[in-house]
């Protein structure tokens, strides 16, 4: 979906409402996976797949299943190298399993890694990344200054504020959590962020990691595509 066009000064900050209401969902009955969205959009490409170690102790048990992202996006991208800040999983993955093309480094400090500079990339992905920093606008505007000119265009995948699960347990006020994350986002918000930090928003997507169970959230996520889980913004450079 895009965003309508009276949005866009609102997003840069020309325009100010304290009440403003923004279309952000359309019917829609095909449920969107959040990894095949991905892998449709690294299909043929060039990419730079940012915090792809995944959990350590997960990693195994998820190549086997065939839900290693990393894994799905090897086979299907012209061309793809894994940066992570985990030395251990990065180690881990290369030794056991042989896959080459992966890097231990902070892309936001320090030296320019070769290995993103010595070539141009269709995407950057940053799949569940934003929501554990502290300062993802920085964050961003780091990623745009250093290695931007690399770089096409931006895959950021985020939780969804209004995410089912968080819905259904108002009435028990309770808030449903990853205890590391800093931040829901909603499709505004997460553009807000990407315009501070020097991207464009160009569409995004109301997705999930796995297919609801029960007919009511199958419902629900179909009429209403702003429960699903998780939001997925492709993001241009200004």
């Amino acid at each position: 979906m895009h965003f309508e066009n009276n949005v866009d000064s609102y997003l840069d900050g020309s325009k100010f409402s304290s009440s403003m209401m923004v279309k952000v969902a359309e019917k829609d009955n095909a449920i969107v996976s959040r990894f095949d969205k991905i892998v449709q959009c690294s299909r043929g490409k060039k990419i730079i797949h940012l915090g792809f170690a995944d959990h350590l102790p997960l990693i195994e048990q998820k190549m086997q299943q065939g839900k290693w992202l990393h894994g799905r996006i090897l086979d299907v991208a012209q061309k793809c190298i894994g940066v992570d800040i985990n030395t251990e999983a990065v180690k881990y993955i290369s030794h056991k399993f042989g896959i080459s093309g992966l890097y231990t480094h902070n892309i936001t400090q320090g030296d320019l890694l070769n290995a993103i500079t010595s070539d141009t990339w269709d995407y950057i992905i940053l799949g569940e990344i934003l929501e554990h920093i502290d300062n993802p606008v920085s964050f961003l505007t780091h990623i745009k200054e250093r290695y931007g000119k690399y770089f096409n265009k931006m895959i950021i995948t985020v939780p969804n504020a209004f995410d089912f699960s968080n819905i259904r347990l108002i009435r028990r006020n309770i808030e449903f959590i990853n205890t590391d994350h800093r931040y829901w986002f909603t499709p505004y918000t997460l553009a807000k962020v990407a315009i501070q930090a020097g991207y464009k928003p160009d569409e995004f997507f109301y997705c999930q990691s796995h297919m609801p169970k029960g007919w009511l959230p199958k419902f629900l996520m179909r009429r209403y595509p702003m429960c699903r889980e998780g939001l997925l913004m492709i993001l241009s450079q200004k």
